[in-house]
Order: structure tokens, then sequence, then C-alpha cells
């Protein structure tokens, strides 16, 4: 916990595909090209944590009062609906930095 989500960011596969293959069509110059899906992410680092516990389990390297073993029973809690908002910092050829703030509306 307390680590930025990185891997949460991906680039919109229609948007990907247009420009691999030069088919600038109208609106991709001016198309938001990324995708935020924290709750994925969220969900995959969960999902790997009960992985890594049940594996460690089944070697008999956590014991059953093991608070690692109590998280076995934990489910994962979705997130809420709302607005979540993201900084995106890149490099332009150049290195010139640059930071952009972003209001990502997501429905889960």
């Amino acid at each position: 916990m307390g680590t930025t989500p990185s891997k949460a960011i991906s680039i919109d596969n229609h948007y990907l595909t247009s420009v691999q293959n030069e088919i600038f069509s109208q609106g991709v110059d001016n198309y938001f090209a990324y995708q935020y899906d924290l709750a994925l992410a969220y969900k995959m680092d969960f999902v790997d944590i009960i992985n890594q516990i049940s594996n460690d389990v089944s070697k008999g390297m956590v014991s059953f009062s093991s608070p690692a073993h109590q998280f076995l029973k934990i489910l994962f809690t979705p997130m809420r609906k709302g607005d979540y908002y993201i900084k995106l910092t890149y490099t332009l050829p150049g290195d010139k930095n640059h930071q952009k703030h972003y209001r990502c509306l997501k429905s889960y």
C-alpha cells in the first residue's frame, strides 16, 4: 500500500491501432488516448497477494494463526463509483517535462 498505481494507466487499443497503421481519422488528433482503470489495477494486486499467500500456505510457510492466512478470508471490495483524478507526467523530445491533470469519469 502507498505506492503509485502506475499500471492503472494504459493506451486505448483503438487509438494505438489507428496510429500504428497511420490511420489519422477525424478525432484521433484530439483524442485522449489513455485509459485509467484503477479498479482493475487494485483487483489484480489483490488477486496477486491472495495467490502469493495461498502458495505460501500450501508450502507450509504460513501457519493457520498467521495474519497472512487470515487475509485469505477477506473479500475484495470494489471501488466506489465516482470521479477520479489523475496526473500524467511525461517527457517530450528535448527532455522537456510536462504535467497534465485530468478528471477521469469511470462507472464501475
